[in-house]
């Protein structure tokens, strides 16, 4: 074999396995879009102030979307959603806290739901340091403002 050809393949060989790691990388990413995937079971479930769903105010997480239910028996209904599994603790992260955030391309800032939050089970807290959504959206404005929220039982 000619030095030159030797030389290609040692190029070619290093490029494919740069290639590999990236794939890697990507496809162990801890954040995936809720898109592609249900929201991870143990959240799932009804959330609101002390664990108390008796009115009809509650934040309600079903499989593909969540729903923002007011007083007056209205909801809003989002379903584009990020989800990470590692945010709260990074890579090697082994807890049971998983972060979810709308996807909203013209927010600029997004709340993040933090469910689980602090390890403790059925909890929920939203942080949002963004403008106020009274105006546009008054009933994700709510679930922010009374957060943190319980898992209904």
């Amino acid at each position: 074999m000619a030095r030159s050809d030797m030389a290609r393949q040692g190029a070619l060989r290093r490029i494919a396995l740069l290639r590999a790691a990236v794939l890697f990388l990507a496809f162990t990413c801890a954040s995936t879009p809720a898109l592609a995937v249900e929201f991870p079971p143990e959240i799932i479930g009804s959330y609101a102030p002390g664990g108390k769903c008796t009115g009809f105010w509650r934040v309600q997480v079903h499989p593909e979307m969540i729903e923002f239910h007011d007083d007056m028996g209205d909801s809003l209904r989002m379903t584009l959603w990020d989800v990470c599994y590692a945010c709260a603790g990074g890579a090697s992260y082994q807890g049971i806290e998983r972060w979810v955030s709308p996807i909203v391309d013209d927010w600029g800032k997004v709340p993040v739901f933090r469910f689980n939050a602090d390890e403790v089970p059925g909890r929920l807290v939203i942080v949002y340091r963004g403008e106020s959504f009274r105006g546009i959206l008054p009933r994700l404005q709510d679930a922010i403002e009374a957060s943190p929220l319980q898992k209904c039982e």
